[in-house]
């Protein structure tokens, strides 16, 4: 069975109740993957837990435009190369709006759990190697 890491950010957005998760982690499960969750605590954790994640073949991330910012920055730093998820669930939601992902949890579970990975733009603010920042703004080509 597929691995994947599901980042939950729980209070992105307007609340949700713990249901919400546990229905998105059955569809992911439902659709052959093997799914550890870890749900964020602090601002920049996405970033940390992405940063040291290995041995999956996906990390998705739940929730608004700043988890999906932080688990790229993460995922940038970390040397095991794995594709990306996002399920949005914060309160605008641009980046997954410019590329028409599904705003109802359970479509955007199962479009993160069956979508293939395509390229996307990604930017870099440059600092010193401590300083550099990444971004992700635009649809692809």
């Amino acid at each position: 069975m597929k691995k994947m890491l599901l980042i939950i950010n729980p209070k992105s957005g307007i609340s949700k109740k713990q249901k919400v998760f546990d229905d998105v982690v059955k569809i992911i499960n439902d659709n052959e993957w093997e799914v550890k969750t870890i749900y964020t605590e602090r601002r920049g954790h996405a970033t940390a837990i992405a940063k040291k994640a290995k041995g999956f073949e996906r990390i998705v991330c739940m929730g608004g435009d700043g988890t999906f910012n932080e688990t790229i920055n993460g995922l940038m730093l970390n040397p095991h190369k794995t594709d990306l998820g996002y399920i949005p669930s914060g309160s605008t939601n641009d980046f997954a709006s410019g590329l028409g992902l599904p705003k109802i949890f359970a479509k955007s579970a199962k479009f993160a759990a069956n979508q293939s990975a395509f390229p996307t733009d990604l930017g870099m603010f440059k600092g010193d190697i401590d300083s550099q920042k990444y971004f992700s703004y635009a649809t692809p080509s």
